[in-house]
Formats: C-alpha cells, structure tokens, sequence
C-alpha cells in the first residue's frame, strides 16, 4: 500500500515540475514578446530618422549646388554684358576663385584655356600664319597693300610683277578682366602683329621685322548705369561693330589682305571714349583720338626750316616739312621731329593741336525676324598748318620773327553702316559709308586728307568712301565672300594769276602716265579713285580641343584712276613712238588708269579659339 502510494506520488511530481516550467517558460516568452514588441518600432524609428537626415543633406548640397551655380551664373552674365560678345574669343563664365592656404593667391588654368591669378582672368589669343601674295603689278608691299602705289604704265615696275612670302601678320594678343564688383569690370587688352620695321630690317638674311601695336587699351565697364570707358590705343569709333558699341566687336572684310579693300573705314589709333548704352539696344558714344593729317604728291614734300634759326635766333630743335606756293609764302604742314625716340627714324608727322572729335550712335533692331544691326556717326577734325615767307630764314639773329601766321581749316564726315542677315545664320550682308571733306586718311586706301593752297593754308579735299558685301556660310567649316568698295576724292585747288596749284590739276601733264620708254612725257598721276572688287573663302580644317586651323585664299581686281586732264603741249612723234602710238593717239590719252590684279593664300593656326 504505502508502496503504491510512493509510486503515486512518483508519478504525479514529474508532471507538476513540467507544469511549472511550462508556465515559467510562458510567462517568460510573454515577458520576452512584450520587450520585443517594445523595442522594435524603436529601431525603425531610429534608421527613418537616419534615412530622412541623409535625404535632408543631399537635398541642402544639391540646393547648393544650385545656389553657386546661380551665383557663378550672374557673375558671368555681368562679365558678359560689360565687355560685349567678342567675335574673336568664345564668351566664357569666369572661373571661381577658390582660397589658398597662407594668403597665396591661386593661380589656375580653366578648362577653356584662361589663366585665373587670383581675381584676374587673362584670356589669350591670336594665330600663326604662314601666307603668300602674287601682284600683276610691283608695289613692294607685303600682305598690306599699298594700292595708291600701282605704277601707271610709263614705270617700269608696271611692267613686273611681285611675290611673296610672309608670316608677319601672325598675331598675338592677351586680355586682362577683373571683376572690382559683380557689376564694375576692368579690362586691358594688347595686340601686337609683326608688320612693322626697324632699321635693320630686310628680306635678304634674317628679316629682324619688328613687333607692331595693333592695340593697347584700358577699359572700365559699369554695367549697372550702362557706362563704358576706354583709353588707349584702339580701334577707331569709325569703325563699324558688329554689336552695339563694344570693343573687339569691331566688323572688318573677311580678307587675307591686311590692308582689307579700299572704301572700309578704319583708322587704329590713340584715343579716350565714353559709351552709354541703354538697355543694350541703343548705344551712343564720344571719342576724342589722335589727330594725323595725309597731303598730296608734292605737298608738304619739301624741306623747309631745317638747320635754320628762328627770327629770335633759337636754333630749330625739329625739321620742318613743307612747299613753297605761287604766291611767295612756304606752307609748313609737318615735322621730323627725330628727339624723344618719338620719330627716330624721320617719319613725318603732320602739325596737330586738336584731337579728332567722332560721335556715333548705334541701334539693335529685329526686322523680319532677323537682328539687324544699324549705325550712324559724325567726324570733325582740325586741319593746322603755319605759313612763312622766306625772309624769315634769313632773319637777323635776335631779332622778332615776322611774317608767320598759322592756319586752321576745319575737316568733316557723315556716315553710317548696316549688317543684317539675308538669310538667317547663312548669308550676311554689311554696307557701310563716309563721306566730307578731309577725311582720306580714314579709308583704307589712305588717299590725301589736304593739299596747300596758294593762300598757305590747308585746303580740304572732299571724298566718299563706301563698301558693301556678303558673306555665304556654305558649310559649317566653309566661308565664301565678295565685297566691292571705293574710295573717290574731288578736286581742290586754286588760282593764283593763272598757276592752278592744288590737287586734281585741269591742266596737269598727264598723259605721259601711258606712254612708256625713255621718251615718256612728265605724269603728275594724282589719284581721283580706288576701287575694288574681290572675292575668296576660308575652310576650317579642324576645329577641337587643340584649337582651330583654317586655309584660305583671296582673289582681287583694282583700278586706280587719275584725273582727266586737258593736254596743253601735245607730245612728240618719238614720245609717242615709244609707245607704239600717233601723236593723236597719245593726245587722247589724257586720264591716267593702271590695274591690279593680286592672289593672296593663308593658313593660319588659332590656339586658343
């Protein structure tokens, strides 16, 4: 019995043990689900916590991003609009500035190939090229020609041609920017060619051609009051732009020549301008610029006053130039001055004492969907000689000098250009003029400004200078063009008890300009006009990151003309003779004409465009 009762209880303690344990182990899982259950939301908590502050952070960088890309934005729109879209440079944003660690200023080179010295940006630019010229005519000119110097046929040069080989129109050139705040921008800008000459120059060994100015300037751009200043040396406000009245915009003949054609109006000289836009649409400007004067074969072609004293006995510390006129007086209308290193090399320089004063306003107009760009200007300019009699030379020392008187003749010109697309980003048409009195040496084929007149002082000659043309973009790569210009000038001269003296001559012994031989008749050959028609392309051959090559080549007819005069003495038989002709034949021949025909090729390589 109490054996069975053991067994008993044997067999129940077991099974209540494991129904303690169940129940400790349930309350235990129940404990354990409810930790867990507790805990879990608070780690995704945590990791979307984490999720949303990695978003936030990409979202403030990419803001930032934004923010300097707008910023870097404005700042080049500003840059943009001060120096105007340049023709010959890409329009690039300037670099940002990054810091430097020890007040060091950073230097870096840009991606578009500008050097960023700390807030300064340069930009360099140019080409080299290698280029050739044929004439039908020797004017022994280079790639500039010189088409006032066509011989008439009683030269011998008239009879050979030239040729020629050249790299002296490679160019160089370098423009400085920095922003002094987003809307106020200085600039200075050089360039320099090699179609100058010193002392040694030649082509017989080493060439030793001389670096040239083409320009050299300062310029402060307020974009916010839409006020531009410049000074230096530059290209004239004469000069045609492209768009509105900016630097670097100006528009010239797409010619090989370097002397372009006759009727462009161009001058590069020294001068100060002030330019006021408004809105970008309208643009006026004032500039005042160096002031030269041209004369005519024969005039200002003397020495006068060289060696000399003046009447109070001072010796004279400059040659003078100049001629002597019907009536008894000399007109001194230049200078050799050789001191200062200023015209060391006797150079004449005509006798200034005012600036050249040119005005111009300029409009951007959308016409026929096309934008079309319009301009008009007004020149006035000083034309100072002084005139003497003799009896100065010759004056006791010490004593006053009598009989000087000096002379102001006042020059002037209107004109205007125009550059419109024909057919929109294909074939471009441009026109401009000038006409007025004195004004010569602003045309391209540097007729006289003046010749003297019998009275001592300057007289005015009254020309018209013109061109028009048009430029076809056949291809991407491929440019075709044609111009024509002119270049015409008016007679001036007077009358003293029957000597005409002056420029164009009724009575001037011309028509021995077409006889030939040793037996040719005396050829004043003053020039009434120039003109020209040419034509050529340019290919570019490649154009990358290495830069841009291009080849072309340039076709051109000129025609010099001189006055028709009356023949006065007709010429001998043998005159006549030697140019195979009558006498009656040569009489007729009373208005002197040569012509020119020249090919230019070029291949050029811009580094930097």
């Amino acid at each position: 019995m109490q054996q069975s009762q053991h067994t008993h209880i044997r067999s129940h303690v077991p099974s209540r043990c494991k129904l303690a344990l169940a129940a400790l182990g349930g309350v235990s899982l129940l404990a354990l689900s409810a930790v867990a259950a507790h805990a879990d939301p608070t780690l995704s908590e945590l990791a979307a916590e984490l999720r949303e502050l990695k978003a936030s952070n990409a979202q403030m960088r990419a803001e930032n991003r934004q923010m300097k890309a707008a910023i870097q934005e404005m700042r080049g729109q500003r840059v943009r609009a001060a120096r105007g879209a340049s023709r010959d440079y890409a329009e690039r944003t300037p670099a940002p500035v990054l810091p430097a660690a020890g007040g060091a200023v950073p230097v870096m080179v840009t991606p578009d190939k500008r050097l960023q010295v700390g807030g300064i940006t340069i930009t360099p630019g140019g080409f080299l090229a290698g280029e050739s010229v044929f004439r039908s005519k020797t004017t022994n000119s280079d790639i500039n020609s010189a088409w006032n110097s066509i011989p008439y046929v009683n030269t011998l040069l008239s009879r050979t041609n030239e040729y020629r080989l050249t790299g002296r129109q490679s160019r160089l050139a370098l423009l400085a920017e920095g922003a002094i705040t987003p809307s106020v921008i200085a600039s200075g800008y050089a360039e320099f060619d090699f179609l100058g000459a010193g002392t040694t120059s030649n082509a017989t060994d080493t060439n030793s051609y001389a670096p040239r100015i083409r320009q050299l300037y300062a310029a402060l751009d307020m974009t916010d009051y839409g006020i531009h200043a410049m000074a230096g040396q530059m290209w004239s406000l004469a000069t045609l732009n492209s768009k509105g009245i900016t630097p670097r915009n100006e528009i010239t003949p797409p010619t090989i020549d370097g002397q372009f054609l006759p009727g462009f109006v161009f001058a590069r000289q020294a001068g100060v301008r002030l330019t006021k836009d408004f809105d970008r649409k309208l643009w006026l400007s004032l500039a005042l610029e160096e002031a030269q004067t041209t004369f005519t074969n024969g005039a200002c072609s003397g020495s006068a006053l060289s060696g000399t004293t003046n009447g109070a006995g001072e010796a004279q510390s400059a040659s003078g130039v100049g001629i002597a006129t019907p009536s008894g007086l000399t007109a001194l209308c230049a200078a050799t001055a050789s001191g200062a290193g200023f015209s060391q090399y006797g150079q004449p320089y005509s006798l200034n004492h005012l600036p050249d004063i040119i005005g111009k306003a300029a409009y951007e107009a959308r016409i026929a969907n096309r934008d079309v760009h319009i301009e008009g200007m007004g020149l006035y300019k000083d034309l100072y000689d002084a005139s003497y009699t003799p009896s100065v030379l010759t004056a006791t020392a010490g004593a006053p000098a009598t009989g000087i008187k000096t002379h102001d003749v006042g020059g002037y010109g209107f004109g205007g250009g125009l550059i419109a697309p024909v057919l929109p980003k294909t074939l471009d048409f441009q026109i401009s003029a000038l006409a007025g009195r004195g004004i010569g040496r602003y045309g391209a084929g540097l007729l006289p400004d003046a010749t003297v007149g019998v009275d001592g002082q300057l007289r005015a000659i009254g020309e018209v200078i013109g061109l028009a043309g048009f430029t076809l973009h056949a291809t991407p790569s491929i440019d075709l063009y044609a111009f024509g210009g002119i270049e015409r000038e008016g007679r001036s001269y007077g009358n003293y008890d029957g000597t005409l003296f002056g420029y164009g001559l009724p009575n001037a012994a011309n028509y021995g300009c077409n006889l030939v031989g040793a037996n040719a008749a005396t050829c004043t050959g003053q020039t009434h006009q120039l003109w020209q028609l040419t034509g050529g392309f340019w290919d570019k051959l490649y154009k990358g990151t290495y830069g841009e090559v291009r080849v072309g080549a340039q076709y051109s007819y000129t025609q010099r003309d001189g006055f028709g005069t009356q023949v006065t003495t007709a010429p001998t038989a043998a005159q006549a003779a030697s140019a195979g002709l009558t006498v009656a034949q040569a009489s007729r021949y009373v208005t002197p004409k040569t012509n020119e025909s020249t090919v230019m090729t070029s291949i050029r390589y811009y580094p930097f465009q």
